[in-house]
């Protein structure tokens, strides 16, 4: 671990936020959204994967920690670069567009139409897609060059398919965890304002153990540039 590597987890996190929530905010638009993200990923894996993988999401980060591939101080680190990368990429997002009434990009369900079960379900099953990649293409090396692009794309059809039922969140860094009152102030919300929250509370433990994936253990997260 070094200071590059986890200002490079704080950049990679401020701009998921910043683009990918900004979309939604914007244009809100699915395919908008799902490509924002999804391009995101791609261009900061090539731009940072060689510091500290590019993993710029907790569950992802927890997975490899769960498998062996990172020690808990690297973890922690990486988690609180996250988590800080996130609040300035929403604090960010919120003043170039006057304020949080736009939502900022915030996942959330519509309990008429998906139980919070549900949605614990839905969210657990496209982070074990996203963390599973990870692990067989960027941590086990096989896909070469091409790691970045295998995620970026799998965290796109994640949103397509997950966006219309639970917003798709997959990542705890990018859930509002501190909802932005204005631009200066940031005010926490309670968790009936974001259902998501109780959602990811139980799916991101269930998901960073089913990435742990056999054959996955083979080199550095960092392996691919």
């Amino acid at each position: 671990m070094t200071l590059r590597a986890s200002i490079s987890e704080l950049i990679g996190t401020f701009a998921l936020i910043f683009i990918g929530a900004g979309a939604a905010a914007i244009s809100g638009d699915l395919i908008v959204v799902a490509l924002a993200h999804g391009m995101v990923i791609i261009s900061l894996a090539y731009a940072y994967g060689h510091h500290s993988g590019t993993q710029i999401n907790p569950a992802v980060t927890f997975g490899l920690l769960i498998a062996g591939e990172i020690n808990i101080i690297t973890a922690i680190s990486y988690w609180t670069m996250q988590f800080a990368g996130g609040i300035l990429g929403a604090a960010a997002l919120s003043f170039v567009l006057g304020g949080s009434e736009s939502g900022l990009g915030a996942t959330q369900f519509n309990p008429t139409t998906i139980t919070i079960t549900q949605a614990i379900v839905v969210e657990a099953v496209l982070t074990f897609f996203l963390v599973n990649t990870v692990m067989n293409t960027a941590v086990s090396g096989k896909a070469g060059n091409f790691a970045g692009l295998a995620i970026g794309f799998t965290l796109t059809f994640c949103i397509l398919m997950g966006g219309p039922l639970t917003g798709a969140s997959l990542n705890p860094a990018g859930m509002k965890e501190m909802q932005l009152a204005d631009s200066a102030t940031i005010v926490p919300p309670s968790a009936k304002d974001f259902p998501m929250l109780r959602n990811w509370k139980t799916g991101f433990p269930m998901c960073g153990p089913l990435g742990q994936v056999p054959g996955a253990h083979t080199t550095d997260p960092s392996s691919f540039s």
